[in-house]
């Protein structure tokens, strides 16, 4: 659809396609949208990973007991009350499992990169899809992960 507009300062009239612009204006919203979720799911994996990682430092995950399994019940009911149900006691424990799965965190943060939005990744990794789907998805994480970080650590060197 085409509409004239006169510009009253200007003795020209300018015409615009206002469907193109319509496209073009929700092409940039979802583009940004798409950027905005890649960089919130990777930061949220992210935490998940380091709140694992900080529960496995302390050993409460499985290597203290019963008196582990009880801080940890104790410290998701805490943060079930100020953070929401994702804190919960099994979403801890799967923490711990996606930080077992990456003790680096250099190349964490690259799979995170290299994912994008197509997988919240600590939920994927611990609440397992189908096995084939996963594997084929998450192999080629971590190809383009491990050739990044040689590539990384090729230039640091040169």
């Amino acid at each position: 659809m085409r509409k004239e507009l006169t510009h009253k300062d200007s003795l020209s009239t300018s015409v615009i396609d206002e469907a193109k612009l319509f496209h073009d204006l929700r092409e940039l919203i979802h583009s940004v949208r798409y950027r905005v979720a890649i960089a919130v799911n990777a930061e949220q994996s992210l935490l998940y990973w380091q709140l694992g990682k900080r529960i496995r430092t302390e050993n409460l995950a499985d290597g203290r007991g019963a008196y582990g399994k009880k801080i940890l019940a104790t410290l998701s009911q805490k943060l079930v009350a100020e953070f929401g149900d994702g804190y919960s006691y099994s979403a801890l424990t799967r923490m711990v499992r996606f930080a077992d799965l990456f003790s680096d965190e250099a190349i964490l943060v690259t799979l995170l990169q290299h994912l994008g939005w197509s997988i919240r990744v600590a939920e994927y990794l611990t609440e397992l899809p189908p096995l084939k789907l996963l594997q084929s998805r998450l192999h080629r994480a971590i190809e383009l992960a491990r050739e990044e970080t040689a590539r990384m650590q090729l230039e640091v060197k040169g």
